[in-house]
Order: structure tokens, then C-alpha cells, then sequence
């Protein structure tokens, strides 16, 4: 009987085997435990986010659904005869246990999260492979997984102040502390309100964050008693296999702390003066470096590498990790830019798909539009998502920097025009959607010659990005449960209208999206549409 026993747990575990999913090498995870009397059931102590729905709409399916088996990258690459191995991410039919139908030769690393309908593998650099692959039963088509390069297009702690004649900043240096950035997008307001984005979890899909600074930690007065002195990062995850989630390129901390700084303490800035071509020093006092939403948590999904390098299957595992641990809000500004853009087109459309999912799940999705202006046409992919909010930049003078991305989007299509493209290009779609203080930001880095903190003046819209991220965690927070769309469309109704100061007119849509962010403007917009004490109800 003992025997009959132990052969029926023995094909009982040997059933669970097969039926698991497929591990994740590299993948390292680090969570800060509820602490006690937190009062919720969810993660690290505040309530769970409502269950995700058990199928992709079948619209979305069919929408990244390419008329093709085969990337066209891919068929480009096994007749280079230099390449001996390729990444492929291969997408399958929804249910399909696709992973034991696969020819041999096929070497699965990742399910990608489990969560969409796609799998990581890596072959020898064979067509016939590649065809056997695409006419596997289930199989809908093969992508390559296109490397992104990021470190040396995301920031710029060396940019001149935008202005023009009769217009410059009445002080130098010219530094945008944070103060006066929240005074002209209404944070201040809301916070009367009595939101600052306490519970909201944004997830920064980025390069890390060093986390262990005292504007990384809640105040001691802080409204929720359980959580007075604990850091606001409360879980972390690396997806690209070094094993750390810390920041080695200093973009990831910029973006966190400009998004959610407590404002504890201020101390020395270092800022780059144009005028005798130097790097100098000066001070802020704690009001000059508080964040948007000081009341939110930050999930920290490290998808950029210690060499600024960033893969397609790790944008869409970061994706997914965050919207299954509970994110609210999913902020990343990795732009691919218009070449790479016209090359790999197709192999981006897994991305796209899991981006709609995850706002299809609920979860807001934030990215920046990219730097590479003054041309229409070059917002960065996958800024030309019509389901994500899309941010360009701003200045404090309300000037919209030459190298702040312009719409329309363009997908495949010409790029980096000196005017809005002409013929059936002009019907495509707005964006950015709304800009935000993007230039001359004050925020947080991590020295790791000199092991300290200190502050710096960076510009990009990776900033301007983060300060709609932290915008879009206070409107969730005075209104529980706001979908996307809804988010998106109180955020562009807010706005305020900024004026091209040669012209006296109003700014091209192409340029400003639907204005400069003003949260207080969404706040009081939202007001009048979302049900008083309940969740929204509008899409």
C-alpha cells in the first residue's frame, strides 16, 4: 500500500513539473515586509488591486495579429553569415501549452511573466529552424528582440536654458527647483485637498533606484502610523540578470525621486553654468526637492542594465511583473528612436500588445515622448500608443525646448520633419498628450566614486514623464479606481494652453499635446464627472 503510495505522489509531482510554468533565470526579486498594523491585505500592507481579467480581449488578439509568421529582421539575419545565434520571442495562440510543441533546437528562457501570450527563446541562427518554428500548430508569429541602447539619450545635465528674446529666467543659476515646478502644475492644491498619492503604487520600469535616502523614507509625521520612517520603495525586482536593483547610471533615482521625494532634507546641488562652461555648486533647502506625490509607494522593475542597455523581452517582463504585484501606475521613458523604429517595426508589436494589456488590467501607463525634436513626427515607440499618456516637456518659462519630441505619430513612417506631414500622415493620431516641466530639474544622484548624494540639474522629457506619473498617482488617490482613459482624459481637459511667444499664438498641438499639465485642472475637472465616494465608473 506504501508503494501504491509514493508511485502516485511521484507522478502526481512529476504532472505539477510539466504543467508549470517555465522559470525565469537571473530574475531577482526583493520585497520590504507589511509592517505591522498596516491594515491591509494586500501587498506590503494596503488593499489589493481588484482580480485581473482571465482573458485578453479578443480584439487586442486580433489587433497584434501581423500578417506574417516571420519577422522580416529575422529573415535578414540568418542570411548574415557572422550571426551564429538568435533571440526570438515567439507569440502563440492564448491556452496553448505552446512550450512542449516546439521543434528541437529551441532553447525557452523565459515565459515572460506567464501572464501574455509570448515566450523568450534563443536558436541557432537557421531558417529552416525558424520555418519549422512559425508552422508549429499554435504558433502565431516569430519577432527578434531588438537591443535598446538608452544611457546617452534619456538625460542632459548640461542643457542651456530655452528662452528667447525678452524672455529668460530672472534668476541664475537656472535651476527649476521643485517648489515652483508644483506651484505651476497645481500640486499644491491638490495637496490642500488632502491627496498626495498615499497607497498609489507606481511601478518605474528603469535603470534602479538607491533607495537609501532620507527623501526615499516616509516623515515621522506621516498620516498612516505604520508606515513612519519606512522607505516608500516597498518591492523590487531585476530583470536583466545582474542580480541588483541598484542604479549605476543615475537615471532610475532622478526619475523616482522627482516622482515621489518626501522632502526631508535638501543640501548641495551641482548644476551646470552655462556662462563660464562649468559644473558649480549651490544649495536647496527641503521645499526645493520635494516630489509630486510624496504620499505614493515605488515599485523598483530594473530593466536597464549597469550599461545603459535595455531588451524588448525585458520591457515586456517588467510590464507584467509590475501589473501582477500590484501597480497602479507604470512609468518607463525608454524611447526607441526613428531608425531603429523603421527597422524593427515589427518586432516591437509584443510590446505594444502587453502595454494595452496592462491598461486593459486597469493600470495607467505613463512614457515620455522622447528627446529627439525640433521635428514633427519624432515621438519615440512606443510613445505613438494611443492608450498611453504621452509626455513632451516644458520649461519654467512655459517655452516648449526644441528637443522635447513633436507628433503626429507615425509609426513606420517619415520621421523627423520640419513640418506636420501632409496627405493621409496628417490624420494620424496627436501627440504628445500633454507636456510637463522637463528642463533644468532639480533631483537626486548617487555618486558612487565619491559614495554620496547630491543633487542635480538634469533636462529630458524623462523628467517631464515623471512629473505626470506622480500627477496621475494624486488623481488615483482622490479617485479610487479611475481607469486610464479616464486618467488620460482629465489630465488633457486640465491642462493649460501655452503661447509661442514669436507669434502670440497658441503652440502647435503637435508640440504641446493639449497643454501643460496642471493636476489641479484634472482634479477639479474629474470632480464633475467621477461619482462622489465610489469608484469611477467611467472608462
Amino acid at each position: 500500500m506504501q508503494r501504491r503510495l509514493l508511485s502516485l505522489m511521484v507522478c502526481f509531482a512529476a504532472l505539477l513539473m510539466l504543467t508549470s510554468v517555465v522559470s525565469i533565470p537571473g530574475q531577482v526579486a526583493f520585497s520590504s515586509p507589511a509592517p505591522a498594523g498596516s491594515g491591509g491585505a494586500g501587498l506590503s500592507g494596503f488593499p489589493p488591486r481588484p482580480p485581473m481579467a482571465n482573458e485578453i480581449a479578443p480584439e487586442l488578439f486580433e489587433k497584434y495579429k501581423p500578417g506574417f509568421k516571420i519577422s522580416p529582421s529575422l529573415l535578414d539575419a540568418v542570411k548574415n553569415p557572422e550571426i551564429t545565434e538568435l533571440e526570438i520571442i515567439i507569440q502563440y495562440e492564448p491556452g496553448t501549452n505552446i512550450i512542449y510543441r516546439l521543434p528541437p533546437g529551441v532553447r525557452v528562457e523565459s515565459d515572460l511573466g506567464g501572464m501574455v501570450p509570448f515566450i523568450r527563446a534563443v536558436i541557432p541562427a537557421d531558417e529552416d529552424l525558424l520555418n519549422a518554428i512559425a508552422d508549429t500548430p499554435g504558433v502565431v508569429a516569430i519577432y527578434g528582440n531588438p537591443h535598446v541602447y538608452v544611457r546617452d539619450r534619456l538625460l542632459n545635465d548640461e542643457t542651456i536654458a530655452s528662452f528667447v528674446a525678452g524672455m529668460r529666467p530672472e534668476h541664475s543659476p537656472w535651476i527649476f527647483l521643485m517648489n515652483e515646478s508644483l506651484a505651476k502644475i497645481g500640486a499644491y492644491d491638490v495637496w490642500a485637498e488632502g491627496y498626495t498619492g498615499m497607497g498609489v503604487m507606481v511601478a518605474l520600469l528603469d535603470s534602479g533606484i538607491n533607495k537609501e535616502f532620507p527623501n526615499f523614507y516616509f516623515p515621522e509625521d506621516f498620516p498612516d502610523p505604520a508606515w513612519r520612517l519606512k522607505n516608500k520603495v516597498v518591492y523590487e525586482v531585476d530583470i536583466t540578470g545582474e542580480g541588483t536593483t541598484s542604479d549605476y547610471i543615475g537615471h532610475g533615482t532622478a526619475v523616482a525621486h522627482v516622482i515621489g521625494s518626501t522632502g526631508r532634507t535638501g543640501g548641495r546641488i551641482r548644476y551646470y553654468c552655462a556662462d563660464t562652461d562649468t559644473f558649480n555648486y549651490s544649495y536647496t533647502t527641503p521645499e526645493g526637492v520635494i516630489g509630486v506625490a510624496p504620499g505614493c509607494f515605488l515599485m523598483n522593475i530594473r530593466i536597464i542594465d549597469s550599461g545603459g542597455s535595455s531588451y524588448i523581452d525585458w520591457m515586456i517582463e517588467g510590464i507584467v511583473h509590475a501589473v501582477t504585484h500590484g501597480a497602479d501606475v507604470i512609468y518607463c521613458a525608454i524611447g526607441i528612436d526613428w531608425l531603429a523604429t523603421i527597422i524593427y517595426w515589427e518586432d516591437y508589436y509584443p510590446l505594444f500588445y502587453t502595454i494595452e494589456w496592462a491598461v486593459q488590467n486597469g493600470v495607467t501607463v505613463v512614457w515620455a515622448a522622447g528627446n529627439e525634436g525640433p521635428g514633427y513626427g519624432t515621438i519615440a515607440t512606443p510613445g505613438n500608443l494611443e492608450s498611453i499618456i504621452t509626455v513632451g516637456a516644458s520649461n519654467e518659462l512655459d517655452l516648449i525646448p526644441a528637443w522635447s519630441a513633436r507628433g503626429p505619430t507615425t509609426g513606420r513612417g517619415a520621421r523627423g520633419l520640419p513640418f506636420p506631414a501632409p496627405g493621409p500622415n496628417a490624420a494620424l493620431r496627436m501627440k504628445p498628450d500633454v507636456v510637463a516641466p522637463g528642463e533644468n530639474i532639480i533631483t537626486l544622484y548617487y555618486d558612487w566614486r565619491s559614495v554620496d548624494y547630491y543633487y542635480w540639474v538634469v533636462s529630458g522629457t524623462s523628467m517631464a514623464g515623471a512629473f505626470v506619473a506622480g500627477a496621475v498617482a494624486l488623481l488615483l488617490d482622490a479617485y479610487p479606481g479611475l481607469r486610464p482613459s479616464s486618467v488620460k482624459m482629465g489630465l488633457m481637459e486640465g491642462a493649460d494652453k501655452l503661447t509661442e511667444p514669436l507669434t502670440g499664438e497658441p503652440y502647435d498641438y503637435h508640440a504641446m499635446g493639449a497643454g501643460r499639465l496642471n493636476v489641479y485642472g484634472a482634479y477639479t475637472y474629474l470632480a464633475d464627472v467621477v461619482p462622489a465616494g465610489k469608484d469611477s465608473e467611467i472608462g
